[in-house]
């Protein structure tokens, strides 16, 4: 008799069953800049990279390197408003001017969130923060974090619970620049206002797993895809288009906060010989 009252309530309301999980993912889709007039131009893999964000039906995304620009055919993130309507985009530059340049944006349900309209932001991963475009640690670019805090919605209305999101890409060339971003994200998502709602970071952080960066990060919040897969020595997920042999794993899904990770993978789609991106994204889905 419990057995039958369990099936009828799955098929009566499915969505009770799974009202607190949160599947986040986060990716980075290699700029179009960088790709112009080879097999793996933006043109030739952006139906792919929607289509990976679509079908994994994701509360929350973190993109890297979306590009922003005048350009149309190269503008990465009004191609992604545009093939995803179902998700709203926070982003900037992280140049002076707000509309040109590498952006990491944030990706979001619009049927299930709404962003607080005074908690969010952009800050540089610099000793001046607030300042656009600055770089104090040997960056060979700037850095940023974007985030935000977001609001749950049933039926248009919030239920009361909230998560923060911040994305962000850490600096390819400079150690210390690493070290210090970890140190000062850490500390900007300790402090945020609300230390009861968990807190998601996702990025392409350019460092393994024994780094001193993401060691930091480890001692203070749970990656999610060790957490579901303690043992995995498959790990890679920079393969530069299928080219490069990488064993570490330098994309990652922190939480801050209460939480049982139900699952994470690297996800390694590809169509025929043709990758999404030069970086394999990687997915978790969190309960509460």
């Amino acid at each position: 008799m419990k057995k039958a009252v369990f099936v009828l309530i799955f098929c009566l309301f499915p969505s009770l069953l799974a009202a607190e999980e949160v599947r986040v993912l986060t990716f980075n889709i290699r700029l179009s800049l960088g790709e112009i007039g080879k097999p793996a131009a933006w043109k030739n893999r952006r139906e792919h990279v929607a289509q990976i964000i679509r079908d994994g039906k994701y509360d929350f995304v973190g993109v890297q390197e979306a590009i922003l620009t005048d350009r149309p055919d190269l503008n990465q993130v009004e191609d992604l408003k545009r093939m995803l309507p179902e998700y709203e985009i926070y982003t900037r530059s992280r140049m002076v001017n707000p509309e040109e340049g590498e952006s990491t944006p944030i990706l979001w349900r619009r049927d299930r969130w709404e962003r607080d309209a005074t908690e969010y932001g952009c800050f540089w991963l610099s000793d001046t923060p607030e300042v656009p475009q600055s770089i104090t640690w040997n960056n060979a670019c700037p850095r940023t974090v974007v985030w935000g805090r977001f609001h749950e919605l049933a039926d248009g209305k919030r239920t009361g619970k909230s998560v923060y999101f911040y994305n962000t890409h850490f600096d390819h060339i400079s150690e210390l620049a690493r070290q210090n971003s970890a140190r000062q994200i850490a500390t900007f998502i300790e402090n945020r206002k609300d230390k009861t709602a968990p807190a998601f970071l996702t990025g392409d952080m350019n460092c393994g797993e024994r780094s001193v960066g993401m060691t930091y990060l480890k001692e203070r919040f749970t990656d999610t895809f060790r957490a579901a897969n303690p043992d995995a020595k498959a790990i890679q997920t920079f393969h530069g288009f299928g080219k490069v042999t990488y064993d570490e794993k330098i994309d990652y899904i922190f939480l801050d906060g209460k939480g049982t990770v139900r699952s994470s993978q690297i996800l390694r789609d590809k169509k025929g010989e043709l990758f999404p991106s030069d970086h394999y994204p990687v997915n978790a889905t969190v309960a509460f």
